[in-house]
């Protein structure tokens, strides 16, 4: 492995030297690392900034879950990958709807209907004289 400045603590050479070898095995978020590690995610964020700017480990590829990008990463001095560009929100709202049960997309086009109805009554009169109507 590669030696560090003496500023560093043992034994944080001890557990950067432990990443460095959980990393040449496989692609990991920060997430898993911090699992495997048996550390807080903020520490292994303390990690994985010290080792990407010594240019040790790198952004292997990203992946989307949900409708976030997420990086995994390994050792190496490659180049990064390259962040996918966000979804939109009409994509975000088409993939979202995929996911619904019929019951709750009737649920959800109702509220719609419901609001396109109230600016339409919103137009007609103006809003004091609602409970006349009601």
């Amino acid at each position: 492995m590669r030696e560090f400045s003496s500023k560093i603590h043992p034994k944080a050479q001890v557990r950067i030297d432990c990443i460095l070898e959980i990393l040449s095995d496989k692609a990991l978020t920060k997430k898993e690392l911090a699992y495997v590690l048996g550390i807080s995610s903020r520490s292994t964020q303390r990690y994985v900034t010290y080792l990407r700017k010594t240019k040790l480990i790198y952004v292997d590829y990203w992946k989307r879950i949900g409708h976030k990008a997420t990086q995994y990463l390994k050792t190496g001095d490659k180049k990064d990958a390259a962040k996918p560009k966000a979804l939109k929100a009409s994509e975000r709202s088409k993939k979202y709807r995929k996911t619904m049960d019929e019951e709750k997309r009737d649920f959800y086009l109702a509220k719609r209907r419901a609001k396109r109805w109230a600016d339409k009554w919103a137009k007609v009169a103006p809003p004091k004289t609602f409970w006349i109507r009601a």
